[in-house]
C-alpha cells in the first residue's frame, strides 16, 4: 500500500491515473499501475501453489487448511476459503480454468466455481486423497489405498473408481497442459491414464521415482527421486539424461509449458532449473528456508512460482535465463551503479562483518 506525505493536505480528487491533491499547495501526482507482486507470505507452511490456465490466478494451499487465491499480477487477495481444519495435499484447475479442486490429509476433497471461489455444492467428499490432476473431461485424485484412483466430473462433484493395473501405491501425478493424459508414479511403477480411458495401462516402472512431470508435446518424462532429477523415456522406461548438480532429494518437479524447460524443488528450499533436453543449468537458488514443497510455471513461461513449508510462495522470472552474462552483468551495474567487483567486495564486507 502507498501513502503520501502528510503536506499533501486533506482535500483529493482523482482523474485516471492522475491524483490531486490541495493543502498548503495544489499538487498533481501521477499514479502508475500496482507492480506485480512477486511473493506472498503466509503464517502456516504452504504445500501447494498453483497457477490459472490463463495466467491471472495463483492459488496457494496451506498445512491449516486455507485455500487462498491471489489476482495476477498484482497479488490482490480474491478469497480466502476454509471448510475443513486437515493439511490440504494437492489442488488443480480444470482446463477451462473454471474450476480448482482441493484434496486434504483429512477433511476430504473439494471443488470451487472460479468466478466467485463458492464451494460446489454435492463436492465435498470424505477421505484422504494424496495428490489432483486436470484432464480433458475432469479430475483424476490419487487416494492413500493401494489401488485406488478417483475420477472426478468437470465440475467436481461428481465421482466413480478407475481402475489400473497392479496392487501399488502411488506417491505422484501429472498431466499434459491440454489433459490428454495423466502419468502416476509409485512403488516403482507407472501407470498413464488417457482421457476418457476406464482403466490405467501400465507403462515400464521407474526405480525410486517420487515426483513426477510429463511433457506436453514429446515424449518425456522428468522424476525427481531421493538423489535427483532424471529424464525418462515413457515408453521404454529408459534413462535418458541425469540432470547435472541435482543430487539433493527432490520434492517436486515440472516442465514448462513449451517444454524448453524443467524445474525442480528440495527438501532444503533449492529451486533449480535446467534446459529439459540438454540438461543445461540455467538457474540455481535457495528460494525458501526449508522445504520447498511445490512449483508450477507460469502459462507464459515468463515465470515460475515455488511454495514452501516457511509459509512463502515466490516467483522467478525467467526472462532473462538466455540472456549472455556480459549482458547481465551490465544491466545489474546500471541498476546498481556498481560493477561486479565493487558488487561482490560488498557482499564480502558484509558477509565479514556478520562473522
Amino acid at each position: 500500500m502507498a501513502t503520501l506525505p502528510h503536506e499533501a493536505g486533506g482535500r483529493l480528487g482523482v482523474d485516471g491515473d492522475r491524483l490531486v491533491t490541495v493543502g498548503d499547495e495544489w499538487t498533481e501526482w501521477i499514479v502508475g499501475e500496482r507492480p506485480a507482486a512477486t511473493s506472498f507470505s503466509n503464517d502456516a507452511g504452504l504445500t501447494t501453489v498453483r497457477t490459472a490456465p490463463d495466467g491471472g490466478t495463483l492459488v496457494t494451499l496451506d498445512g491449516s487448511g486455507v485455500l487462498r487465491a491471489w489476482e495476477l499480477p498484482g497479488g490482490r487477495l480474491a478469497a480466502e476459503r476454509a471448510w475443513q481444519g486437515s493439511v490440504l495435499k494437492d489442488g488443480d484447475f480444470s482446463v477451462d480454468g473454471e474450476t480448482f479442486l482441493t484434496s486434504s490429509a483429512l477433511g476430504g476433497a473439494a471443488a470451487f466455481e472460479t468466478t466467485d471461489w463458492a464451494l460446489v455444492e454435492g463436492s465435498v467428499r470424505p477421505g484422504a486423497r494424496r495428490r489432483v490432476v486436470a484432464m480433458s473431461d475432469g479430475f483424476v485424485l490419487v487416494r492413500y489405498e493401494r489401488g485406488h484412483l478417483e475420477r472426478r466430473g468437470g465440475h467436481g462433484a461428481t465421482a466413480q473408481k478407475v481402475r489400473f493395473v497392479g496392487p501399488t501405491g502411488l506417491h505422484d501425478a501429472a498431466a499434459r497442459a491440454d489433459g490428454s493424459a495423466a502419468v502416476f508414479v509409485g512403488d516403482g511403477h507407472t501407470h498413464r491414464l488417457d482421457a476418457g480411458g476406464e482403466t490405467t495401462r501400465e507403462l515400464p516402472g521407474i526405480p525410486e521415482a517420487r515426483a513426477v512431470a510429463v511433457a506436453n508435446a514429446s515424449p518425456r518424462l522428468v522424476v525427481g527421486t531421493a538423489d535427483g532429477v532424471r529424464r525418462h523415456d515413457p515408453d521404454t522406461g529408459a534413462e535418458q539424461l541425469r540432470y547435472p548438480g541435482s543430487d539433493d532429494l527432490i520434492i517436486d518437479v515440472a516442465i514448462s509449458p513449451d517444454d524448453r524447460l524443467v524445474a525442480a524443488t528440495t527438501l532444503d528450499g533449492q529451486v533449480r532449473v535446467w534446459e529439459l533436453e540438454s540438461g543445461r543449468p540455467v538457474l540455481s537458488l535457495r528460494a525458501h528456508a526449508g522445504r520447498a514443497a511445490s512449483v508450477d510455471f507460469e502459462p507464459d513461461g515468463r515465470g515460475l512460482w515455488t511454495a514452501g513449508w516457511d509459509g512463502t510462495a515466490r516467483r522467478i522470472a525467467l526472462t532473462d535465463v538466455d540472456r549472455p552474462a556480459d549482458a547481465l552483468v551490465e544491466q545489474a551495474r546500471e541498476r546498481w551503479g556498481l560493477s561486479l567487483d565493487e558488487a561482490l567486495d560488498a557482499v564480502a564486507r558484509q558477509g565479514h562483518s556478520l562473522r
